[in-house]
């Protein structure tokens, strides 16, 4: 089992050089650290580097992880197994995803995941470009580790935000880095969490005399993520 590293893992080989991944380069991480494993979710980690970060993490049945926690990147979840509640922790926002639904949290969106199933949650995760904050090996949360809920003693401190409209878009290979929506309305405050289900992709075929297909969940000037179909036998 590999030594985490933020940012460089599991580089012990040259960077611009090709390499296999296989079970004895994971490295594993729990979020909070052990001090809190009632509160904590198991992570896996596959590879990070200064503008990828990729792995899966997993909660038992009742599970959370608290205190919530914000990135510099994107990140998307894959959920592979199990069922997700995750929150935006400014807005109260709750998305319940199932398997092949994929989340999207805009880097700076500060969020809470919980597991109200009574089966395993499991999930593949991508940031990009960082997991944390460039320098650091650790994640920054957000006031104070608050969270909004209903009837929570702290609403005082939370701003209160309108409903935002839940489109269906659309969308060609023109918006391939701005799927489902642009920059400024991904950006906005309270930076809203957004799902894709499996009827939501954005799909492109990619090439002409070996042409396979690409389904886009989430395209971002800092992320793409969603799935490669090769025809049989290959491109």
């Amino acid at each position: 089992m590999a030594r985490i590293v933020h940012g460089n893992h599991p580089f012990n080989v040259a960077k611009d050089q090709p390499m296999r991944i296989g079970h004895e380069q994971f490295g594993y991480f729990t979020y909070p650290d052990i001090e809190f494993l009632s509160q904590s979710d198991l992570n896996c980690m596959f590879i990070s580097t200064e503008k990828l970060t990729m792995g899966y993490y997993e909660f038992q049945p009742g599970g959370q992880f608290d205190p919530p926690d914000h990135h510099p990147g994107d990140e998307c979840y894959y959920i592979l197994e199990g069922q997700l509640t995750e929150t935006n922790c400014y807005s109260g926002q709750a998305c319940t995803m199932n398997p092949n639904d994929v989340l999207l949290i805009p880097h700076g969106a500060a969020h809470g995941g919980h597991n109200f199933s009574n089966h395993k949650m499991k999930a593949v995760f991508a940031l990009a470009p960082n997991m944390v904050k460039p320098g650091t090996q650790t994640f920054p949360t957000d006031l104070t580790g608050k969270a909004r809920v209903l009837k929570g003693a702290q609403e005082a401190d939370f701003e209160h935000y309108g409903a935002v409209e839940d489109k269906k878009y659309i969308g060609s290979i023109d918006h391939v880095g701005s799927w489902p929506v642009g920059e400024e309305q991904l950006r906005a405050m309270p930076k809203y969490l957004r799902v894709s289900r499996p009827d939501d992709r954005l799909d492109v075929v990619v090439g002409e005399k070996n042409p396979y297909l690409m389904r886009f969940a989430f395209s971002t000037k800092y992320i793409h993520f969603g799935e490669l179909i090769l025809p049989v036998g290959g491109p």
